[in-house]
């Protein structure tokens, strides 16, 4: 009810959904016969029993649980600071890291060989888009062939909700995006040369486009 996304409540009942598998496995109907005891089975079923292996997803849950259970201190059903009998594992830098995270020397190498390569297409421009700015893709697919400003050199994020590109956060979301030089040249000359002329079903023009 503060604000939060769609998105966040759906990850918090997944990841909650395995503490409530747990409860039913061992006969657990109220947040009262909870114990101290009872956090230290969960962990050990999260590690042994469920379908989590990488320790960060597991810290994910575990995480989510201190949640509930901080919630819940506020409403009386537990003692103050009982939350915190659940013990987050340590997650090495290996464990942490994304692979499909991708270095910024990298994207940049790889917007540098469709520029000398394959100057000007699709591929180019969303690469030296997202590489450059860090949006998220969803935020590339929502702009519109008007959002983007070529004096000015800037892209324009708008929350279209009416018309099915919803930016992650809403209205909060929208903000002008400033390109360098050579991402505008690549724009440009993706608009002149190479992007396909549709129009979608709600009338609007997407700057980012396929025949369909």
């Amino acid at each position: 009810p503060w604000g939060v996304q769609p998105s966040t409540v759906t990850a918090h009942r997944g990841r909650l959904a395995h503490f409530q598998a747990f409860c039913a496995k061992r006969g657990i109907e109220e947040l009262g016969n909870v114990r101290p005891e009872t956090l230290d089975q969960f962990q050990q079923y999260l590690r042994e029993h469920s379908s989590l292996e990488a320790t960060a997803s597991i810290k994910s849950c575990l995480g989510a649980l201190r949640k509930l259970l901080k919630s819940c201190e506020r409403r009386g059903a537990f003692d103050h600071g009982f939350h915190k009998l659940v013990i987050l594992p340590t997650v090495s830098k290996e464990e942490g890291q994304d692979e499909r995270w991708l270095s910024r020397e990298d994207a940049q190498a790889i917007v540098e060989h469709l520029e000398t390569y394959r100057p000007f297409t699709k591929q180019h421009v969303v690469w030296a888009i997202l590489a450059e700015t860090g949006i998220r893709q969803s935020t590339l697919h929502a702009f519109d062939l008007d959002d983007y400003d070529a004096g000015a050199r800037y892209l324009m994020a708008v929350n279209r909700e009416e018309t099915d590109t919803r930016l992650k956060n809403g209205y909060d979301a929208e903000r002008e995006i400033s390109i360098s030089e050579d991402a505008a040249q690549a724009l440009d000359g993706y608009i002149k040369e190479n992007r396909n002329p549709v129009t979608d079903e709600h009338g609007r023009d997407p700057l980012i486009t396929t025949w369909n």
